[in-house]
């Protein structure tokens, strides 16, 4: 589900996450999942190699693909809004 969010596809994060509800996950367990992904999006905007991220060269080579589809305002919002909610 983070790899839809990430490549910014509503109809299929919708649908996983309906999945996973009804696999036994709380949405606590699947935010705290989506918040990682796009922490780590976040992370990978101002670093310039996995070290700096503070992440696995294999999570920064997969992350740092997907950061072109937001604008860093973008994942700020979306961060602020997994908080606050």
């Amino acid at each position: 589900m983070a790899e839809a969010l990430a490549s910014r596809d509503k109809k299929r994060s919708w649908g996983l996450f309906h999945e996973l509800l009804d696999s036994g996950f709380s949405a606590e367990e699947i935010i705290h999942t989506l918040f990682w992904q796009v922490k780590t999006m976040l992370s990978n905007y101002v670093s310039k190699n996995a070290t700096d991220a503070g992440v696995k060269p294999f999570v920064y080579s997969k992350t740092k693909k997907y950061i072109n589809k937001y604008s860093i305002e973008d994942l700020k919002k979306l961060s602020k809004s997994m908080v606050d909610a």
